[in-house]
């Protein structure tokens, strides 16, 4: 009798082993395959969403560029035979038609000629001047507050042939760039940013980011992440796994045409990876389901045979 149990044993023993190791070889083969084929397919469409979204975001500010190219090229600013009274007149008249916070003329030393009040009388020290300056081109400064008032310039030479004689420099609401930019969050947590050549903050949904001035590199430091923002503001276009404030998020970068800028989108690993996670359990459920249901047939196929 002691031999038919130990007989028993064994055959339950070893088939049992066999049947949790193939299960369990099936199972992580399953998970770790569709962990790394998710985060290959989710990589490749974070690249081409930051790609197209960046595009979109190029495309309406093109269009705060070429209206000042409009009034700058055909208009009483580009005739030298009109006075100042006109042109003053003329700036009201475009006030009228597009919302601008305040629109100026300034002359080649950065000092405003006319226009509203509410302008700069010296813009020599803002970015965008300096840019305009050394490209001759329409330029678009990053975000700043005034005022209480988050802002947008665009600036534009005024010429007379080929000789920059002034500039016309307007100054949009941020409200016309957050628009676009609400419509890239990912998911229910994601987010988006914009950044400048030196890595600060210009555009995101949380205006708090751009008034703060704060820097990505400080925002979500580490080497692993400067490392991939270095990648960013060199203009390429790219995605990555990479951990913010301690979460793991897929991440999409990609140059902004026509602008020194580059946009980031990011959203959470475990809102994309949720559903396959829990997949992953049922089939683990299933698996130690059908193993209890297969121990009980091996016991009693095992004691038929050593009996």
């Amino acid at each position: 009798m002691k031999k038919q149990h130990t007989l028993k044993d064994k055959i339950t023993f070893y088939v049992m082993a066999v049947a949790i190791l193939l299960a369990a070889l099936i199972t992580v083969n399953m998970s770790v395959g569709s962990v790394i084929s998710t985060n290959t397919v989710l990589l490749e469409n974070m690249q081409i969403t930051a790609r197209i979204a960046s595009q979109s975001i190029s495309s309406n500010l093109h269009l705060l560029t070429e209206r000042m190219y409009h009034f700058s090229s055909g208009d009483v600013f580009a005739d030298p035979a009109a006075d100042d009274r006109q042109k003053e007149a003329r700036m009201e008249e475009i006030k009228r038609q597009i919302e601008f916070v305040w629109l100026a003329a300034y002359d080649t030393s950065g000092q405003r000629l006319y226009g509203d009040q509410e302008a700069p009388a010296d813009i020599s020290s803002q970015g965008y001047y300096a840019s305009m300056l050394s490209t001759g081109n329409i330029v678009i400064g990053d975000p700043y507050e005034a005022d209480g008032m988050l802002q947008l310039c665009v600036g534009c030479p005024l010429k007379e042939g080929d000789l920059v004689t002034g500039y016309l420099v307007g100054s949009y609401k941020y409200d016309l760039l957050n628009d676009v930019m609400s419509l890239l969050i990912l998911g229910n947590t994601g987010g988006a940013c914009i950044l400048n050549e030196d890595g600060l903050i210009v555009g995101d949904v949380r205006k708090e980011e751009i008034a703060g001035r704060r820097n990505i590199y400080e925002v979500y430091s580490s080497s692993k992440n400067a490392e991939i923002f270095d990648r960013a503001l060199a203009c390429q276009t790219g995605s990555a796994l990479m951990r913010m404030k301690g979460i793991k998020r897929y991440v999409g970068y990609a140059p902004i045409p026509g602008t020194n800028w580059s946009l980031l989108i990011h959203v959470p690993q475990w809102e994309y990876m949720g559903t396959m996670f829990l997949s992953i359990v049922v089939t683990i459920l299933i698996s130690v389901l059908l193993l209890c249901g297969a121990a009980v047939f091996i016991v009693r196929q095992s004691k038929k045979i050593s009996d």
